[in-house]
């Protein structure tokens, strides 16, 4: 919600807030962006609906240059002309851009779908993985990162509370703030020492 690309921001006419999603998305995705911290997937069992937003195009802007803005904002390709191709045989680590129609009142709704790739969810892995991404980030965003964009969004998810719980037990801290605070210090030390 907070990353739109420009080319994007350019294009929009309004944006509706916090909508439902039809489907259940779950902490169910390493996410290589994060430094390998669990993201949220559309899932078919656990999970919950969660808080979106829509965002309804200028009425010059096409279905197929919707698809493409979109495909270049998710891929990190903005300023390229790439387009998006459906694949004919998607797998769980393919980009697949979804319809849903007449929903909210629109025609066509848009979103982004990839599969899972952490097989058994459990509240120790997910937390190890977003501790483990502080690590692995390199300079960029971190699970962190993605869990608290998540609590300023209203964004929560039966795994999601239990992720931060196991984090905040595993680090002996009172908030992810404080969390991320020492594993930056472990980071830095590791660092130092050749």
């Amino acid at each position: 919600m907070d990353n739109l690309s420009s080319e994007i921001k350019s294009s929009v006419k309004k944006r509706i807030r916090s909508v439902n999603t039809p489907f259940k998305v779950e902490l169910a995705r390493k996410n290589n962006e994060y430094g390998g911290a669990p993201g949220l997937v559309p899932v078919g069992t656990g999970g919950a609906q969660v808080n979106a937003d829509i965002l309804v195009f200028k009425d010059n802007i096409t279905e197929h240059q919707a698809l493409n803005m979109f495909y270049r904002m998710e891929n990190h390709l903005e300023g390229t002309k790439k387009t998006y191709r459906k694949p004919k045989h998607p797998t769980s680590n393919m980009f697949v851009i979804k319809t849903l129609p007449n929903f909210y009142g629109i025609d066509k709704v848009f979103y982004l779908s990839l599969g899972r790739n952490i097989s058994k969810v459990t509240p120790k892995k997910l937390a190890k993985l977003a501790i483990d991404s502080v690590f692995n980030a390199d300079e960029g965003p971190d699970g962190f990162n993605y869990l608290m964009s998540l609590k300023k969004h209203d964004i929560t998810t039966p795994m999601s509370e239990l992720c931060e719980e196991e984090i905040l037990n595993q680090t002996f801290s009172n908030s992810l703030l404080e969390s991320r605070k020492k594993l930056e210090d472990i980071n830095a030390i590791k660092s130092s020492i050749k």
